[in-house]
């Protein structure tokens, strides 16, 4: 048996092939449930990230204001000597440090005329680095710092406080300061006296930007600062700081990316009224730098002086950590699965053993050893029922066997009888027509073809004298070796009656009173029987409820013989038939037949009828009996076509060829 056809191989399939496709959808379902929900979790965890971040900026920049308002508003209530100047920027330093430690200097910067009358502008610095004190002075004849220094410029000219864009100290650190105007009363007048500035060193911010840290894979994550106009003050990896901005970065070899650019512009509010940063939210980059040029989503929070704070995640990380994921656990399932598959292949195998054996005692049964012996099974399952089962069906089948040979023997016994019996019936039939070589004006033939081995039709044509001819046609009721046995007494007696018999009717009556008082076996016979005058062509003729003869004239026109003289022979005793006479024309032709011709049925159960035959026969181009029989014969074989013969077919043709003149 080979292996490919084995049960334990299909009930392999069939159990690990759906457990299969059932898994995979599992996986994958809940490998889409996994994405989603990492999805979620992602969102929320970057945007707490941004907002703890900020809030923790907003911290230090609310500490850093109220300090340099405090410190502001005390220099408009005391105004300070030139002399006095290191001491109060040192002393103000060392303060305002302990409360924030990422302070590291203060400014003191004088509008012209505000200290103590001195014309100039005087500003006075003190840097904290690590446990060292620096001072420094600057004047408006050394530095023109009133007109070139941000955080000098933009609170005077606004009026106002302000935080200052990161710049380079004079040590060349990038500084990031808080400016505040303070004032001061001269003459009752209310004044811009100058102003208070603290600084930070921009790198110390490194320190609060906290970092996503992504829960499953080994990709990191980018947290940012920007100031309002997107530049990258400080960063936990890009290289970009202070050179870049998010909008630069929208950049590529191709140009701008206009998704990427619209992107920037919603987080930096360009498309509100204040044109400011506002609010928080999440925007995806595609083709930015920022990341090498990889996807990214944006999780930003804006802080309180418009700072931004964003986290950069790579917008493929679920993918591209979530796909070995499920290919180790997909190589996983399927190695299980098929473990699965080796170990039921193995258990099928061994219970299929036993029906390995039973189909082996099949096959040598099917090859005709019908006492093969069959496997033992100790057993009260399945198995054992089938092979018990089996054993009553050999046993069945070769007394079947047996009885089919002894059938066989007898019916080929029987084909031989009927074979024989067809010999002889085909015997008393006239084997060539016409068997009246000596007539030169008549021309006849015929052919019976039988629906089984044997039939009741029967025909026959002989001289009755030197003038005359018989022409008779018949068909006995029944079929096959009863009808075919009446047809041969029929045969045999109308032979011995017509002899020297020139009526028809006296023929007809004398056969139907021998063969209607000598048999109990209620068969019969239709019959028509004519005698011809071979020199005039006078025919007389006696129907016995036999199918009408067709005339067919030499012009193809057609005559039917429908008189019928009483009822098929055989049945009433006693009963004289009449008879009836017809003169023929040289090329008529007396067309005999038997109801296995009209009524031959095709696959529609539709009949050949006498008006087909008729239409068939009127060919005026048929003008002898060997072409019309051939012609009908393939009428009713060409109708029938593969539909089952049920009756005997058969057709007599005799043909008047001239007037001889005599009598």
């Amino acid at each position: 048996m080979q292996i490919k056809k084995s049960i334990a191989l299909k009930f392999s399939l069939w159990i690990c092939i759906p457990l299969v496709v059932i898994l995979l959808a599992a996986s994958a379902l809940l490998l889409d449930d996994i994405y989603k929900r990492l999805g979620s979790y992602l969102d929320e965890k970057a945007l707490s990230v941004a907002s703890e971040t900020a809030n923790h900026m907003d911290k230090i920049f609310l500490q850093t204001q109220g300090l340099a308002h405090l410190i502001a508003d005390g220099l408009e209530t005391t105004p300070r000597r030139i002399d006095e100047m290191q001491t109060y920027t040192k002393n103000r330093l060392t303060s305002v440090h302990q409360y924030c430690e990422e302070i590291m200097g203060v400014c003191v910067a004088y509008m012209p005329g505000m200290q103590g009358g001195d014309p100039n502008y005087n500003a006075y610095i003190h840097l904290l680095e690590g446990e060292n004190f620096f001072f420094t002075e600057w004047h408006s004849e050394s530095i023109d710092y009133q007109r070139y220094q941000n955080w000098f410029l933009l609170p005077t000219i606004k009026n106002t406080n302000c935080w200052i864009d990161p710049f380079a100290a004079f040590d060349g650190k990038l500084i990031c300061s808080y400016s505040v105007p303070f004032y001061q009363k001269i003459d009752g007048k209310r004044d811009l006296g100058g102003v208070f500035v603290l600084d930070y060193e921009v790198n110390s911010f490194v320190n609060y930007l906290k970092e996503l840290k992504l829960p499953i894979g080994d990709q990191k994550c980018t947290t940012c600062l920007m100031n309002p106009f997107g530049l990258i003050l400080v960063s936990t990896e890009t290289d970009y700081i202070m050179s870049e901005t998010l909008f630069s970065l929208c950049e590529t070899e191709n140009g701008i990316d206009p998704e990427d650019f619209e992107a920037a512009r919603t987080i930096f509010g360009r498309n509100n009224e204040t044109d400011m940063p506002s609010g928080s939210g999440k925007q995806t980059f595609k083709h930015t730098r920022i990341l090498n040029g990889k996807p990214c989503d944006m999780y930003y929070q804006t802080c309180m002086n418009n700072w931004v704070v964003a986290v950069m995640v790579p917008a493929d990380w679920r993918e591209t950590t979530l796909l070995p994921i499920f290919i180790r656990v997909t190589l996983l399932v399927l190695g299980l699965i098929l473990l699965l598959a080796c170990v039921i292949f193995i258990v099928c195998h061994h219970i299929n053993k036993p029906l390995v054996k039973l189909a082996k005692a099949a096959e040598a049964v099917g090859s005709g050893n019908f006492d093969a012996a069959l496997p033992e099974y100790n057993s009260e399952d399945e198995i054992s029922q089938v092979t018990k089962s089996f054993g009553k069906m050999q046993t069945a089948l070769k007394d079947y066997i047996n009885k089919l040979e002894k059938s066989i023997t007898m019916r080929e016994r029987t084909e031989g009888e009927l074979n024989t019996a067809k010999s002889i019936q085909k015997d008393l039939l006239p084997h060539i027509l016409p068997p009246f070589d000596h007539y030169d004006n008549i021309i006849g033939t015929a052919d019976l073809i039988p629906a089984h081995g044997v039939g009741g039709d029967l025909y026959d044509a002989f001289p009755v004298d030197k003038d005359h001819l018989a022409i008779i046609i018949g068909d006995v009721s029944g079929k096959g070796v009863p009808a075919a046995l009446f047809m041969a007494v029929t045969q045999t007696l109308q032979r011995n009656i017509g002899i020297g018999q020139t009526s028809p009717s006296a023929m007809v009556s004398q056969l139907n009173q021998i063969l209607a008082s000598n048999h109990e076996t209620n068969l019969f016979v239709t019959y028509w029987a004519g005698i011809l005058n071979v020199h005039t062509g006078e025919l007389h003729y006696t129907c016995a409820g036999h199918n009408p003869p067709l005339i067919r004239h030499a012009d193809g026109t057609v005559t039917a013989l429908r008189e019928r003289h009483g009822p098929p022979i055989g049945i009433l005793p006693n009963k004289k038939y009449a008879e009836e006479k017809i003169q023929l024309q040289p090329g008529d032709m007396v067309i005999c037949y038997t109801d296995g011709v009209t009524e031959a049925t095709n696959a529609d159960m539709k009949m050949l009828s006498e008006e087909r035959l008729i239409q068939t026969i009127s060919d005026p181009k048929i003008d002898n009996p060997q072409l019309m029989l051939v012609t009908i014969r393939d009428t009713v074989f060409e109708f029938t076509g593969d539909a089952e013969q049920f009756d005997d077919v058969t057709i007599m043709i005799t043909q008047f060829v001239k007037n001889s003149g005599q009598k």
